[in-house]
């Protein structure tokens, strides 16, 4: 910079400067807008996902409501779905099934009038009659007849046809309530708890 005098130079000096200000600021406006448009564009990609999970677990919160539904059908979990009927009541309506489709043998008819309560109850009933508590003697020997297939007195309350009605029907009492395969002592049992039922034991 020879030859230049002082006043040309600082005035050359002061130009550079100002022109390097200008271009300075020029420079750090475009960085600001940068970061402020990338700070906006964050801050819509952050909402956007917050959106996202929102959708997701309001849908997977739909979705758990559906499937707790009593409709829903799984193989997993079916310890937690509560059944709509209980083992007794399906066994109630078992038998109601069963005296709408049949009557019970006309010797003991007053079964179908003792409701379904009893007769399940003497299904399941643990109590071991015996055939002395709930007939007077003659129909005790006309039982034991029957099951030793020895011939049954004809002056008997029950004859042999009787007696495989009365079990039949005890059976098909123990199907209805679950007993797929009831032995006979069970099948027994019923038919002597429904005797119980009757004026047997005291006929007039």
């Amino acid at each position: 910079m020879k030859g230049w005098t002082t006043k040309t130079r600082i005035c050359v000096e002061y130009r550079f400067a100002h022109n390097f200000n200008i271009c300075l600021t020029y420079i750090v406006n475009i960085c600001l807008t940068y970061i402020v448009n990338i700070s906006i564009y964050v801050k819509h990609i952050l909402k956007l996902s917050l959106d996202i999970e929102v959708y997701n677990y309001k849908t997977t919160f739909y979705k758990m409501e559906y499937f707790s539904d009593a409709s829903y059908d799984s193989d997993e979990g079916d310890d937690d779905i509560i059944p709509l009927y209980t083992e007794r009541e399906l066994d109630y309506m078992e038998l109601e099934s069963l005296l709408d489709s049949r009557k019970p043998p006309p010797v003991i008819e007053y079964a179908k009038d003792i409701g379904v309560v009893a007769l399940r109850g003497a299904v399941l009933d643990l109590k071991k009659w015996t055939i002395e508590a709930v007939v007077d003697r003659m129909t005790v020997h006309s039982w034991n007849d029957f099951w030793r297939n020895s011939p049954i007195d004809e002056k008997a309350l029950f004859d042999g046809e009787d007696w495989n009605a009365i079990g039949e029907f005890s059976f098909t009492l123990c199907l209805a309530c679950g007993f797929d395969n009831p032995n006979i002592s069970h099948v027994q049992n019923v038919m002597l708890a429904l005797l119980n039922f009757g004026n047997f034991k005291h006929p007039k």
